[in-house]
């Protein structure tokens, strides 16, 4: 029953349960400051810890949809994912988008199924996992440790925004 109603007690457990760094809100429901509702929610993993310094690094994100909504694909888009890296060694951090991705791989603005902008209407309840190359948007990682953190901005500010959990790898000489 409480399912039916988008208890908030079990939105939150769902949430957990999936990893998420923001639980996922039930359409209709207003957080403070009156922004409208997180119409997905995401989080992030990687399969090994421990990557050799020439292998690619892909990062496992599971999207799950809250409420219908069109959206850009989180994977490739022009600047509604970043992609947070920050150099636990050194402290440095940079934020990749579409336009790191433009600026390695030009040409890219194409048409076709990849093309970046594209878009798609989504319906609440699916569910799937997109894979990032972190190599598409940074030349290959130095040996040393990494924190990785991905965002979507789902509107038009940057309030409208869902983070997921960041995810650490070491990076080794090969």
């Amino acid at each position: 029953m409480w399912e039916k109603m988008g208890h908030p007690a079990l939105r939150l457990l769902r949430g957990i349960a999936l990893g998420t760094l923001v639980a996922a809100p039930a359409a209709g429901d207003e957080p403070k400051g009156g922004s409208p509702s997180a119409p997905l929610s995401i989080s992030s993993r990687i399969a090994q810890p421990q990557i050799p310094q020439n292998q690619k690094i892909v990062i496992a994100i599971e999207v799950t949809i809250v409420r219908r909504f069109t959206m850009e694909s989180i994977e490739l888009n022009r600047d509604r994912t970043q992609i947070q890296l920050t150099d636990l060694t050194t402290g440095v951090k940079a934020n990749l988008s579409g336009i790191d991705y433009i600026r390695l791989h030009p040409g890219a603005l194409g048409a076709g199924p990849m093309a970046i902008g594209r878009e798609v209407t989504v319906e609440a309840g699916e569910h799937w996992i997109s894979e990032l190359k972190l190599s598409d948007y940074s030349p290959p990682l130095k040996p040393g440790r990494y924190r990785i953190q991905i965002s979507y901005r789902y509107g038009e500010t940057e309030a409208q925004k869902v983070v997921s959990n960041p995810v650490e790898l070491s990076i080794v000489k090969s």
